[in-house]
């Protein structure tokens, strides 16, 4: 998972100040903390499929910006979106979503197949006279904004790993560098002037450059990673500060332009091998979302940006519903949430419901409960 650097410059987007208690009607129904010994959180079942539609970004040789995503989410509520199409564009989905009531968010996410995340989980340290370790705090609890790390900072160096092949045809290949020409615009007679010499590359001259251009794009792309377990003990250690920490619980429902970009990640022994020529979007999907089989563990759900490295992702204050607090907590570091919570109090946010884990009496479990 992402690293803890300290935040430089920039904005993705800007925190959006909803969630106010002012603005926000009392619930007529509890929607639950989403704890539990046997079943831990939806989250670690959501799934949502990625095909990548445009591949200018990572072509190996035209190095340009930008990759578009879209979500494949079959619609399972009566209303259908205007498209009238089971495979919505991501921006489509989100305004369909933003339609809906509270409820009715709930429940597209609920019935799609597999299921959606309901909730996602961080877990962070605190540490009361590190000033940095504070505000890194700070911005998740009062400025409502996710911190996009570059993979170069992660504590895995094979994240985002990737073989490149380049097999095909004379005319796979010819049609492929046509198509890439023409989407960086460049007009009939200088691509009819560069096609052959493209096309005459070696397979492994083609695979180094897209391997280049890769490794290029991969140190710009943002991330913020998300745990699938508040139960998980080694989650706990690693990420919280050995339990001294916090596991903060995110509804995706409260926050859908957000949360539902989070996809989960899958494991594997082995790098995707992408073939250039033929498989490039599939393979890009893989890429973004594979790691070794020693993560997994993590259950991990990532958000990904191209191009969007060390860059701030605002949420609406009201989708960070719970605070679960470590079970070695000390005095100094609660003391410390407490003064960060009357800061978003003041601020006009709802102060999210906090729980505490405990070591379970005879099991290797933890056991999480709501606070008094």
């Amino acid at each position: 998972m992402e690293g803890q650097a300290k935040p430089r410059q920039g904005v993705a987007r800007t925190a959006r100040a909803h969630g106010r208690a002012k603005d926000r009607p009392s619930p007529n129904r509890s929607s639950g903390p989403g704890f539990s010994a046997h079943s831990p959180s939806t989250a670690t079942h959501g799934r949502a499929k990625v095909a990548v539609t445009n591949d200018r970004a990572y072509n190996g040789l035209l190095d340009s910006p930008g990759v578009s995503c879209q979500v494949r989410v079959p619609i399972a509520m009566s209303k259908i979106p205007p498209t009238g199409s089971s495979d919505i564009q991501f921006g489509a989905m989100i305004q369909y979503m933003d339609s809906l009531n509270y409820w009715q968010r709930r429940g597209f996410l609920w019935r799609q197949d597999p299921q959606l995340a309901r909730f996602l989980y961080k877990f962070r340290p605190l540490v009361p006279d590190n000033k940095t370790s504070v505000d890194h705090m700070r911005d998740l609890l009062v400025r409502s904004r996710l911190w996009l790390s570059s993979p170069v900072s992660f504590n895995d160096p094979f994240d985002m790993a990737i073989r490149f092949i380049a097999e095909g045809t004379v005319t796979e290949r010819k049609e492929r560098f046509e198509a890439l020409l023409k989407r960086q615009g460049v007009k009939w007679g200088e691509r009819s002037r560069r096609l052959p010499g493209l096309v005459a590359k070696g397979v492994d001259e083609l695979a180094a450059l897209a391997q280049g251009a890769h490794e290029k794009n991969v140190r710009v792309t943002g991330v913020c990673s998300f745990g699938g377990d508040p139960h998980s003990i080694q989650m706990w250690s690693h990420y919280a500060s050995n339990h001294e920490g916090f596991c903060l619980q995110f509804e995706v429902a409260k926050d859908v332009g957000v949360f539902v970009l989070a996809l989960p990640v899958e494991y594997s022994n082995e790098y995707p091998v992408v073939n250039w020529i033929r498989e490039f979007r599939d393979g890009l999907k893989a890429t973004m979302l594979r790691k070794h089989t020693g993560w997994r563990y993590e259950r991990e759900q990532r958000i990904v940006l191209p191009e969007a490295a060390e860059q701030y992702l605002g949420f609406r204050a009201e989708s960070l519903k719970g605070i679960i607090i470590g079970c070695r907590v000390k005095p100094a570091t609660l003391e410390c949430l407490h003064e960060l919570l009357a800061e978003r109090s003041s601020a006009g946010f709802l102060r999210p419901t906090l729980y505490r884990a405990f070591r379970h009496e005879s099991k290797y479990r933890l056991v999480i409960k709501k606070e008094a």
